[in-house]
């Protein structure tokens, strides 16, 4: 049963009032002839609605009252008055009245008021926790929420949206043009208008950049809001940052490149490897019959020392396909670096220096010789994807002691040789 309070300052009428309204079956929660005891009264009593004359007696009139009483409890209030004058009429529509009700009334007309007011409170409340719990999900959602009007012009937007393109305030994208964040104008304008010419929600890949110009690539996935009162049309879209898949897809098909030049390489080398071998048997038989002719003899003896370049050759081309079975030996890294050095400027631009600064006190350590060369080049091609333009690669080796400290990183307490490659 609503209940009602009813402010008027005179008492016949306020009773017949309260006689109507227990009638149509309305609890009572007080009269009152003043405006401040009628607040009070709503702050303690907590009336589904509230019947308020305009003119009343003490400082405050029904028409302020109404207001703060609306504004402050969130309760409804309709308005009785005998007068109809603009004057009144226009303080009444300040007032945000859910009725306005001219003196004296039928019975049929004041239920009818005091229904329709609770129906639209009810109405409004709803409306009001559905647009909070949009607001809610709006900004609170991991992915870049906007909403923007039929030419693309940016009418809201979220937290995440601001973050992802590096934006401080929300002012500095509403009004603006989502194409301004493209990193081609015209490839966003068309793809706003291929999403026009559809019904349904659409998918897109965008290339977009933040607001201190760094690339980003996102999955956008936008649909048309339905018009509310044959409005203007009005877009909403998601924005899902897609750069770090975007880059593991390239690293993943970069990989199968690697994989497919090894497997070729692998294949290469065995066949080159077994002509190799052919051919130093045959020196190393020529080699014996010419012990008497040393002019033969260091000729053949170059030859032997070109073909052991190629078996070093090929075995760098099996360990790089991982045909070669590992196995682990004492090495000299600084050989092997060497060794490396004109394999490794091959594989580096012409604009990019290769230096070794080969340093470490003690170069002997346990490894398998491919492995580490595997490593070092891998490293290599990753420093020179990382220089834009000119630039310089320092290959470096130093002997370092490592303490408690070092178990955090998995290794033991000891003496350690370090490699280290620097772009």
């Amino acid at each position: 049963m609503p209940k009602i309070v009813i402010c008027e300052d005179e008492n016949i009428v306020a009773l017949d009032i309260r006689r109507h309204l227990e009638r149509f079956g309305y609890e009572i929660s007080g009269i009152y002839d003043n405006a401040e005891d009628a607040i009070s009264a709503c702050a303690t009593r907590a009336p589904d609605l509230v019947l308020m004359d305009i003119q009343l007696s003490g400082a405050m009139d029904g028409l302020e009252a109404s207001t703060i009483i609306f504004q402050k409890f969130n309760i409804p209030v309709i308005m009785l008055t005998a007068y109809a004058d603009d004057i009144t009429l226009s303080r009444a529509k300040d007032g945000l009245p859910f009725g306005y009700i001219l003196k004296p009334f039928e019975d049929r007309e004041l239920k009818t008021a005091i229904e329709i007011a609770l129906f639209r409170h009810e109405m409004d409340e709803k409306l009001r926790k559905s647009e909070a719990r949009y607001r809610s999900l709006f900004e609170q959602a991991p992915t870049a929420n906007f909403t923007a009007d039929e030419k693309g012009t940016i009418t809201d937007c979220n937290t995440t949206f601001l973050k992802m393109l590096a934006i401080t305030e929300k002012e500095q994208v509403i009004g603006q043009s989502l194409f301004v964040w493209f990193v081609n104008t015209e490839t966003g304008n068309r793809l706003w208008q291929s999403f026009l010419n559809h019904t349904d929600s659409v998918s897109q890949d965008w290339e977009l950049k933040k607001a201190h110009g760094e690339k980003i690539y996102v999955l956008a996935t936008l649909s048309v809001l339905p018009k509310i009162n044959g409005g203007a049309v009005e877009i909403q879209g998601y924005l899902l940052d897609n750069t770090e898949r975007r880059d593991l897809e390239n690293q993943l098909r970069q990989a199968q490149k690697m994989e497919a030049v090894g497997r070729l390489a692998g294949g290469i080398a065995h066949d080159f490897n077994n002509i190799i071998t052919a051919i130093m048997g045959y020196a190393n038989l020529l080699r014996e019959d010419i012990q008497d002719n040393p002019d033969l003899k260091e000729e053949v003896d170059g030859i032997l020392s070109a073909t052991q370049r190629a078996v070093n050759l090929t075995r760098q081309l099996l360990s790089f396909s991982r045909k070669q079975a590992v196995e682990a030996k004492v090495v000299n890294v600084h050989e092997i670096l060497k060794d490396l050095e004109k394999m490794i400027q091959r594989l580096v631009n012409e604009n990019i220096k290769v230096t070794m600064a080969l340093n470490a006190a003690n170069p002997f350590i346990s490894i398998d010789p491919g492995q580490l060369e595997q490593t070092i080049v891998n490293l290599v091609v990753n420093a020179r994807d990382a220089i834009k333009g000119n630039g310089s690669i320092i290959i470096q080796t130093k002997s370092v002691i490592c303490d408690n400290s070092c178990h955090q990183h998995g290794l033991k307490q000891g003496k350690w040789l370090q490699i280290i490659v620097r772009d």
